[in-house]
C-alpha cells in the first residue's frame, strides 16, 4: 500500500463497509469507465511491467558476459601460450554461445516492447493515472495545487504501490531504451506528478519508491539524455519544479541521511547523485 500497512487497510475497509450498509446506493457496481481503469492498471502490472522488469535483468545478464568475453579477449595475449589457453578459448566459446542466445532473446522482447504505438498508448494511460492520482491525494477543498499535501485521506493510503511505481518504471524504461521518444511526449503533467509526490512524503511510506521518482527526474535531464533533449525546458516551464522542487529535494537528501541501516551507507550514493544531478540543473536555469 501506498501508506496504510494490510492491517491498517482491512480495518478501513471493514469500517467502510459498515458505513455504507445504510446507504442508499450500497452495492452499487462500479460504472464501465472504472471497471476499465483498474482492469487496465492491473493488467499492465501483470504483463507490461513484468516485462520490463524481465528486460531489464536480461540486458544486466546480456551487458556481463559481453564484459567477461572483452576481459578475456583483451587479456589474451598473456595467456595463449600459457597451458590455460585451451580452457580460456573453451570459455571464450561458451561466452559468444552465450552472448548469441541472449541477443536473439533480447530482440524478441524489445520487437514487442519497443512498437511505438504501443509506448505512445501507454504513455498516454499512466499520464492519466498520474493527473488523478494527484486529484485523489489532494483535499477536495484545495482548488490550487499548494505542496506538500496535508494528510493523505484512507482512500488514497490504500491505492497499491504499484500505481506509483509502475509510472515511474516505465519512465525510466523510455529514457534508457528509447530515448529519442522523449522528445514527442507532453510532461507536463508527469513533471507535476513527479513534484508533487516527491515534496509530500507523508504520501509514500516506502522511501525507496520516493527515490525512484527523484530517478525519474535525473533521467530526464540533458545530462542523462544527451545535449540535443530539450527536456530541461519542462523543469523551467513547470510552476511546481521552479517553486517546489529545490526545496523538496534537499528536504529528500536530509530523509536519505535517516533512512536505513548504518550498513547502507554506500547503497546512498545513487539517490545522492540523483539528487545532486536536478538540484545542480535547477541552479542553473
Amino acid at each position: 500500500r501506498l501508506v496504510f500497512t494490510s492491517e491498517e487497510a482491512k480495518n478501513w475497509k471493514d469500517h467502510r463497509t459498515t458505513q455504507l450498509k445504510d446507504a442508499s446506493d450500497f452495492g452499487k457496481p462500479p460504472n464501465f469507465v472504472t471497471d476499465c481503469f483498474f482492469l487496465t492498471m492491473e493488467s499492465l502490472n501483470l504483463g507490461m511491467m513484468r516485462i520490463f522488469l524481465r528486460h531489464g535483468k536480461h540486458m544486466r545478464d546480456l551487458n556481463d558476459y559481453i564484459f567477461q568475453r572483452k576481459m578475456l579477449v583483451d587479456s589474451k595475449p598473456n595467456w595463449i601460450l600459457t597451458p590455460r589457453s585451451q580452457v580460456n578459448l573453451e570459455k571464450l566459446n561458451q561466452l559468444d554461445a552465450t552472448i548469441a542466445k541472449l541477443n536473439v532473446t533480447r530482440l524478441s522482447l524489445e520487437g514487442h516492447l519497443l512498437d511505438p504505438k504501443l509506448l505512445d498508448q501507454t504513455f498516454r494511460f499512466f499520464n492519466l493515472v498520474a493527473v488523478w492520482l494527484i486529484q485523489i491525494a489532494k483535499p477536495k477543498e484545495m482548488i490550487e495545487l499548494t505542496l506538500p499535501l496535508s494528510k493523505p485521506s484512507p482512500s488514497y493510503s490504500t491505492l497499491p504501490q504499484y500505481f506509483l511505481e509502475n509510472i515511474a518504471d516505465f519512465l525510466l524504461f523510455i529514457t534508457s531504451t528509447v530515448p529519442e521518444m522523449v522528445k514527442n511526449l507532453l510532461l507536463e503533467d508527469v513533471m507535476t506528478f513527479l513534484v508533487t509526490f516527491i515534496a509530500s512524503k507523508d504520501f509514500i511510506s516506502n522511501p525507496y519508491l520516493r527515490g525512484k521518482l527523484v530517478e525519474v527526474l535525473a533521467a530526464m535531464t540533458p545530462k542523462a539524455l544527451g545535449k540535443d533533449f530539450l527536456t530541461v525546458n519542462v523543469f523551467e516551464r513547470n510552476r511546481y519544479a521552479t517553486e517546489y522542487l529545490p526545496g523538496a529535494l534537499v528536504r529528500f537528501y536530509i530523509d536519505v541521511e535517516h533512512t536505513g541501516a548504518r550498513n547502507q551507507f554506500y547503497d546512498k550514493f545513487n539517490s545522492r547523485y540523483y539528487i545532486a544531478l536536478v538540484i545542480k540543473l535547477s541552479l542553473i536555469h
